[in-house]
This record gives C-alpha cells, sequence and structure tokens, in this order.
C-alpha cells in the first residue's frame, strides 16, 4: 500500500509555518522553519512620502501581487477605503493600468511596487489575496488581515488565518463595498484581531532559523567533484 503523504514525509521535510497556523505535524520528519521574506528593501531607499504613512492615522497596505492583481474587486476596495479614516497604499503591479481603477480616493496612494518591507512596518491592516508572500510576510509581523482569496494557496492561507483569529476572509459574493468596509472597520476595531495577530508573530520569531538547518541539507546531498 502507498504510503501516507505519497513519501512526501520520507525525507526531512521544512515546514515555514508556527502550528497557531499551520497544523501539527504529523512526521518525525518535519521540522519547523522560519520563513525569510526577501522583499528588496534591504537594498533600496525608501520612498519619500513613506514617512508620512500611517502616522496620524491607521495605515492599509492593499496589494494582489502579481498574478491575480487584475481580478481583484479594485472599484469595490477602493469606495470602501473613500468613507474609511485610514491612509491607504495599493500597489497593483504590472498587469493593470491605474486608469482601470476609476477614481482614485484623496486617501489612497496608488503604486506599481513597494518593497513590503517600508510598509508593512507602517502598517495596522493588510487587504490582500492572501498569497503567500503577502500573507506570511504580514502574519510573521503581527498585522491583521482581509483576506480575499482568488486561486491557488491562497484560499488555504486566508483559512489558516482566519480559524486562528488573525484575520477576515471574504468570500467571493461577499466583497461589495459595504463588506469590504464593515470588515476592514471590525479589523481596525477590535483589538482581538491585533493581539491574536501578535501572537502569531511570536510564534513565527521562534521558528528556527534557515541556517540552523544549513549542515543537515549539506549532508543530504553531498557534493562530489
Amino acid at each position: 500500500a502507498p504510503s501516507r503523504g505519497a513519501g512526501l514525509y520520507d525525507h526531512l521535510y521544512l515546514h515555514p509555518l508556527p502550528d497557531s497556523i499551520g497544523g501539527t505535524l504529523s512526521s518525525s520528519r518535519a521540522r519547523r522553519i522560519r520563513p525569510m521574506h526577501f522583499d528588496g528593501s534591504v537594498a533600496a531607499a525608501p520612498p519619500r512620502w513613506i514617512g508620512a504613512f500611517g502616522r496620524h492615522r491607521p495605515g492599509v497596505y492593499v496589494t494582489f501581487g502579481t498574478e491575480v492583481a487584475s481580478l481583484a474587486p479594485w472599484g469595490e476596495i477602493l469606495e470602501a477605503l473613500r468613507s474609511a479614516d485610514v491612509d491607504a497604499v495599493a500597489t497593483i503591479g504590472s498587469s493593470i493600468e491605474q486608469a482601470e481603477l476609476g477614481h482614485v480616493p484623496p486617501n489612497v496612494r496608488v503604486e506599481r511596487f513597494v518593497p513590503q518591507g517600508f510598509v508593512l512596518s507602517r502598517t495596522s491592516a493588510v487587504v490582500s489575496h492572501a498569497g503567500s508572500g503577502t500573507a506570511f510576510a504580514a502574519a510573521s509581523r503581527g498585522i491583521p488581515q482581509l483576506c480575499m482569496p482568488i486561486a491557488a494557496d491562497q484560499w488555504s492561507n486566508s483559512d489558516a488565518l482566519t480559524a486562528a483569529g488573525a484575520a477576515i476572509t471574504l468570500e467571493s459574493d461577499e466583497r461589495s463595498a459595504a463588506g469590504i468596509g464593515a470588515s476592514l472597520a471590525g479589523l481596525l476595531g477590535d483589538s482581538a484581531y491585533t493581539e491574536t495577530a501578535s501572537a502569531i508573530a511570536h510564534d513565527f520569531a521562534e521558528l528556527a532559523h534557515p541556517s540552523e538547518f544549513v549542515h543537515t541539507i549539506e549532508a543530504l546531498a553531498p557534493l562530489s567533484y
């Protein structure tokens, strides 16, 4: 009979999530490892406008990555942000043009790309598709999230964060301007989301740094010349 997991756990398996959102590891060969998020902020100068972002009222970071940005409900999101007492930065990638968004409220800044490290350090809530890069970068910083998954692993990421109490998930038929606005207000107004997100960030920080596994990985695949 085939082994459980179809051989996936027959050898060392490095799992990049804490048990608070990643579940219990069923294999003795599995180890947890801290995910490291490269976004270019270390090698880049911060944009001049970033200093004012989130300084006087909550900062909201909106992103739908690079693959599904054109499928995001931008009109509804912008309408929800229009009446919210927040500063927002929306990154739209290269697949759509700003003109396609329609009227952008004065409290929303639209950029194609901003290194996440600059934005997340000033953000009170993240609105996204729950792609792994965005979702877990925000989770590791203790930021509550409003998730609107579109494809792939975004649904499971969103479900895990929501089940833990660090996010709200809006299903496809719940993404009206009113629904988005009410959910965002809930994230920002209920301290339980921030407290839970902070606890999850602590769990991420407790995971082993990738450098601790270098020798283990090298031993698994010795090089010969």
